[in-house]
């Protein structure tokens, strides 16, 4: 039995080349497969190994400056779904194409809403503007209806 993780967290990360470089080589200790984009606004990543090495990773992660608060969705799978591993940095950690920078940490232009307090709202009569923010290949396999889709 294996375990596959995804998670992403927006954390500046100053010298975004040798925190890759070394995140590889803990990925590689740990035997993972996957990939890991790493970027100045932070970190994402879809990983899969044995259940001890996903913990192991975890643990890793957690330990870095800023990234306690790390939050991993995880599941159990059969076989590890990925051929190879591929730790890169990248402009973003999440492709938006956007034109001018994003902060994470400053520009939320909202508040957080707990899974009741979202499902409150849009079962509400109150109006609101939903954005779904995946990207054009995840929208064309599932959105949320009536969700404003932009073209990333």
């Amino acid at each position: 039995m294996y375990r596959i993780i995804q998670y992403y967290n927006f954390k500046h990360i100053k010298e975004p080349g040798p925190f890759c470089a070394a995140h590889k080589q803990k990925c590689r200790s740990f035997n993972l497969k996957g990939r890991v984009y790493i970027a100045q606004e932070g970190i994402n990543g879809t990983v899969a190994g044995t259940a001890a090495d996903i913990s192991r990773y975890k643990e890793y992660v957690w330990s870095l400056p800023g990234f306690h608060d790390t939050e991993f969705k995880e599941d159990d799978c059969t076989s590890i779904p990925f051929v190879k591993l591929m730790v890169k940095t990248r402009p973003e950690i999440v492709t938006l194409k956007a034109s001018v920078g994003i902060d994470p940490q400053k520009d939320t232009g909202g508040r957080y809403l707990s899974p009741k307090q979202w499902r409150q709202i849009l079962e509400s009569d109150k109006d609101y503007l939903l954005i779904d923010v995946r990207n054009n290949y995840e929208s064309r396999i599932g959105y949320f209806e009536g969700a404003l889709k932009p073209d990333i």
